[in-house]
């Protein structure tokens, strides 16, 4: 089960800094890690309380994992769209193993 948000408190002190020379580059792998924990824990929710049932979950990854195999590059290369794969993939299963089984 999802805990509260409020079990969870975000405060300026919680969050390292960033170094100022180049903070996007620097906080791309946290980005990428913040936006999967972040997913996760909204689709299970959704899941939880009945908004979104499990087939749908797979539908819809399916769907962005597809889109970004086929993603035209011009804005972000190859290896963005590639890695973009990867964690939903990852999404997926760690949703999936997550839920209650649905064979029962």
């Amino acid at each position: 089960m999802v805990r509260p948000v409020a079990e969870h408190p975000v405060t300026p002190e919680a969050a390292p800094d960033l170094p100022p020379s180049d903070p996007p580059a620097a906080a791309a792998g946290g980005a990428a890690l913040a936006a999967l924990s972040v997913c996760e824990s909204l689709l299970i929710s959704l899941i939880e309380r009945g908004l979104v049932d499990p087939a749908e979950l797979e539908d819809v990854l399916g769907a962005a994992f597809e889109a970004n195999l086929k993603a035209d590059c011009a804005r972000y290369g190859r290896a963005d769209h590639d890695q973009a794969t990867v964690l939903i993939r990852e999404l997926l299963v760690r949703c999936q193993t997550t839920l209650p089984d649905r064979a029962s």
